[in-house]
């Protein structure tokens, strides 16, 4: 069987920056961002308050999902000059799509307060989740989310500390290229301690948690380059009810079947679209006046 080879020779991809920074409260996750170019930034804590002075970058403070997901998909369809979208902090989003599913499973079984989340109960949550970081990876723009910092505790020995982690969805940091842990030494030097770093490019030893570090490494150019507009994925609208029964009427009148009709129009198997749906009734309508 000479099947054609679907492979082809690895050969490197550029890619805007995608990086999680996680830290204790103070040691200047939102800083570090705000340094980055073009920032807009959606802030779920209100943690840019006293900011507004001091850098420049626009902002969104929200706690809704909905107003979330919606400026993330303005960001990726549309042409503007920002460069860099800050989501601060990726812990309140994890925290909001709980209490989103809290509510609706505590009203499906009986209205307890608070509700207890059974193991089952995190698929449509962690799902969720995932979509979310899923369109933050289809956004052209350096993309930075901060997290709150959380003890980690050793899975063989109860309650041993063994370090700490960021207090966010367990798998949160697998989107990410480069995910890091902000951290104060004892004479104040705010530092960066990475835990990954696909770009290859970072310091392999802790670093400064200043943006000079990142210009120099990963490159002005590239950082500041303009967002380029991903058109929106077409959405799906069902033909009315009204095109169904045109339509069947239509296959009725020149027999056959409405598959055999959609093949012969040139049509994909499946739903009909209101679009398909028009094409499909003018395609059956001419055929019906030629008989005529």
């Amino acid at each position: 069987m000479n099947a054609t080879n679907p492979f082809q020779p690895a050969t490197a991809i550029p890619k805007r920056l995608k990086a999680f920074f996680y830290g204790a409260p103070g040691v200047g996750k939102t800083i570090l961002s705000l340094h980055f170019p073009g920032v807009t930034l959606i802030d779920l804590e209100r943690g840019t308050d006293h900011y507004g002075g001091q850098y420049a970058f626009a902002k969104l403070p929200t706690v809704s999902l909905d107003e979330i997901h919606a400026a993330v998909v303005w960001l990726k369809a549309n042409s503007h000059d920002y460069r860099t979208l800050v989501i601060d902090p990726l812990t309140i989003y994890w925290d909001m799509i709980q209490s989103k599913w809290a509510d609706i499973f505590g009203r499906k079984r009986g209205g307890k307060d608070p509700y207890t989340f059974d193991p089952k109960d995190w698929k449509p949550m962690r799902d969720e989740f995932r979509e979310f970081l899923r369109l933050l990876s289809e956004v052209d723009m350096n993309v930075i989310a901060t997290a709150h910092e959380k003890p980690q505790y050793s899975d063989s020995q109860f309650m041993q500390k063994t370090g700490e982690t960021f207090d966010c969805e367990k798998h949160a940091g697998y989107l990410f290229d480069v995910v890091g842990r902000i951290y104060t030494t004892a004479k104040g030097a705010r530092m960066v301690h990475l835990m990954k770093d696909r770009t290859n490019l970072l310091p392999k030893e802790d670093f400064p948690a200043d943006f000079a570090e990142f210009e120099k490494c990963l490159g002005k150019d590239k950082l500041e380059a303009k967002a380029v507009p991903v058109p929106a994925e077409p959405v799906f609208v069902r033909a009315t009810q009204k095109q169904q029964d045109d339509v069947r009427a239509l296959v009725k009148q020149l027999g056959g079947t409405i598959a055999q009709a959609k093949k012969s129009a040139g049509l994909p198997v499946g739903p009909l679209s209101e679009e398909q749906a028009n094409t499909l009734i003018a395609y059956l309508g001419s055929i019906t006046a030629e008989a005529v």
